[in-house]
């Protein structure tokens, strides 16, 4: 026999195929007739619960979120700090002595060393040339006197005639042949 149920017996027990939150509708999605007064205040309680559960959780959340926010900020200033340190330090750096610096540095001394020797070369040279000069001075005027010693004849160096002996040295030049640092003149050049 088929059987016809009521509204009261539908609303009872879930059927087996829904799922188990239908049981957790809201007391306003049922009809006010099948609501006993006690039950409505029980109801009413649990939707405030689940509305104050629901307000804590999305607090926590807020809470949760402001508490992440702050990290970002904090992280992100201190990240602003240290590049404000870093590019401080590259300002240190690049003002300080850099390898080109030293090697501009470096360029400048060896040019003035450069100098220094180019100047020392031209007194040795101008050196040379006035001791060669006086060198040559010295011998010719040796070479007048010996001229004049021997009469005006014979080559400048001295007098080689045969009958004629080579003048001794003076004693300065016989210092200077026995070890004295000026070379002594030589009677006849080779």
């Amino acid at each position: 026999m088929h059987r016809t149920t009521n509204y009261q017996e539908l609303h009872q027990a879930p059927p087996s195929w829904a799922p188990e939150t239908q049981h957790e509708e809201s007391s306003l999605a049922r009809p006010p007739s099948d609501i006993a007064s006690g039950n409505l205040l029980r109801m009413l309680y649990e939707e405030k619960e689940r509305g104050q559960g629901q307000k804590a959780r999305i607090q926590g959340l807020e809470v949760a979120l402001a508490e992440t926010t702050q990290e970002k900020e904090v992280a992100m200033a201190s990240a602003r700090l240290e590049i404000h340190e870093l590019r401080g330090m590259l300002r240190r750096v690049a003002s300080e002595s850099t390898f080109s610096d030293v090697f501009t540095l470096y360029e400048a001394h060896i040019a003035r060393v450069e100098k220094e020797a180019n100047v020392l070369r031209d007194r040795n040279v101008h050196l040379e040339a006035w001791r060669l000069d006086q060198r040559q001075q010295s011998e010719e005027s040796r070479g007048q006197g010996r001229a004049d010693a021997c009469g005006g004849e014979g080559d400048s160096q001295g007098c080689n005639r045969p009958d004629r002996p080579t003048p001794s040295p003076s004693r300065k030049n016989r210092k200077s042949l026995h070890g004295a640092t000026k070379p002594a003149p030589h009677n006849a050049q080779d």
